[in-house]
């Protein structure tokens, strides 16, 4: 198990108890313009998304079960989003110690009382939440994301015109006009789609989850990995009108 933390001061408000395992975030099927033997579509190395809920201050807990290519332990995230900054404010990693061990019955008899501790410290509020599809009414307003991406420059790397070097990711407002709500490097990854899937929205304040799907291409080719990724953005807020 591994800690990364920042202290902060909260009330205590929620309840863990028993957490029972909640359907996770479905996938979308990822449709490419053209489809050969280098992109691959299907894939069961999937993430798995599992919301736990909000705070009154803007923070989101979850549960995400790696997709764990070339992993043959059970592996599980408990992360804490602060979705005002965008920033992970504690994340703790479960891993099964030998080969094909753990599950999720175990690690939440393992761990359920930890995770009380810190749902409690940080005010999170456990709900059900299901996901919602883009756009995101507001009123008469309509509000959904855009997605921009830049690939290698040709030579650079394999197949450089193929794999993604960086996205970014714009919430775009129907009449307040757009922002840009997250900057993604992905250098570190031979990423081939980085593509909206939906939104969670918070019970408490005008602000949503953007749930993000990021492609890889697999280890030795196929199959390609497919893991959430997550981004906070206001609805109402810091928008830049368009030129006139």
């Amino acid at each position: 198990m591994m800690l990364q933390a920042c202290e902060r001061n909260t009330a205590p408000t929620a309840s863990f108890q028993d957490l029972p395992k909640q359907p996770g975030i479905p996938r979308r099927p990822l449709v490419l313009p053209e489809l050969d033997d280098f992109y691959l579509t299907h894939s069961e190395l999937v993430g798995n998304l599992i919301p736990i809920g909000f705070s009154r201050d803007g923070k989101f807990a979850y549960l995400y079960e790696s997709s764990n290519e070339g992993i043959d332990y059970y592996n599980c995230h408990f992360v804490l989003r602060d979705l005002r900054s965008d920033s992970t404010v504690l994340e703790l990693i479960h891993r099964g110690e030998i080969p094909n061990a753990g599950n999720w019955k175990s690690m939440m008899a393992e761990m359920r009382a930890i995770y009380e501790v810190f749902l409690q410290k940080y005010g999170i509020v456990k709900g059900t939440f299901e996901l919602q599809s883009f756009p995101i009414h507001a009123g008469a307003d309509q509000i959904a994301p855009r997605v921009e991406k830049s690939v290698y420059p040709p030579g650079t790397i394999f197949y450089a015109d193929r794999f993604l070097k960086a996205a970014e990711v714009f919430l775009v407002h129907s009449r307040l006009g757009e922002k840009s709500v997250a900057k993604i490097d992905l250098r570190d990854w031979m990423a081939f789609g980085y593509d909206q899937v939906g939104y969670l929205q918070s019970p408490y304040e005008d602000r949503v989850v953007l749930i993000m799907m990021r492609t890889t291409w697999g280890w030795e080719g196929g199959p390609s990995t497919l893991d959430f990724e997550l981004c906070g953005a206001h609805l109402s807020t810091h928008f830049t009108p368009p030129a006139p």
